[in-house]
């Protein structure tokens, strides 16, 4: 009994928050030393300047982020997210690491909320450490919903190999 009605109000809220229109970001910043490449595209992200995904011809995935979904790491891989190749150089090591980067839009009554002012994109050192070998590490900021789920605004996946 206890399962069913958990799982009932896990598909009610997740019901409620995919069914709302969602607020599409469209700052963000790194607030780290490194540059962003994407392979594909002819954009180079630095630290500390404010880009602008429209201005950049960049989407925002049109699902909600879940940091509960399975297979995280493997998200990048589904037809459902919207993610680019990159590249990033350590400053730290001077390493070059390859990568996917998602960005997701907020629920339309987050869009006040500080998450919801622009992406600020930062990766601590250890998530490189981990991503040495052919691991696959991943980094994402996230917003709270009812206090117990947590929805990404962005994401990299980063490996010190080409991940597709």
């Amino acid at each position: 009994m206890k399962k069913q009605i958990l799982l009932f109000t896990s598909f009610f809220i997740l019901n409620t928050i995919y069914g709302q229109r969602l607020y599409n970001i469209d700052k963000g910043c790194i607030k780290d030393n490194f540059e962003i490449k994407f392979v594909d595209q002819d954009i180079t992200l630095v630290p500390d300047k404010f880009f602008s995904l429209s201005q950049l011809n960049l989407e925002v995935s049109r699902r909600v982020g879940d940091v509960g979904a399975r297979n995280i790491s493997k998200l990048y891989k589904g037809e459902t997210v919207i993610s680019y190749k990159i590249t990033i150089k350590n400053p730290t090591d001077n390493k070059l690491y390859y990568g996917r980067i998602a960005f997701f839009g907020v629920a339309k009554k987050h869009q006040n909320e500080a998450v919801a002012s622009y992406y600020k994109i930062a990766i601590p050192d250890i998530y490189f450490k981990q991503a040495n070998d052919g691991m696959t590490s991943w980094v994402y900021e996230y917003y709270t919903y009812r206090k117990s789920y947590k929805f990404l605004t962005w994401i990299i996946w980063l490996s010190d190999i080409p991940l597709d």
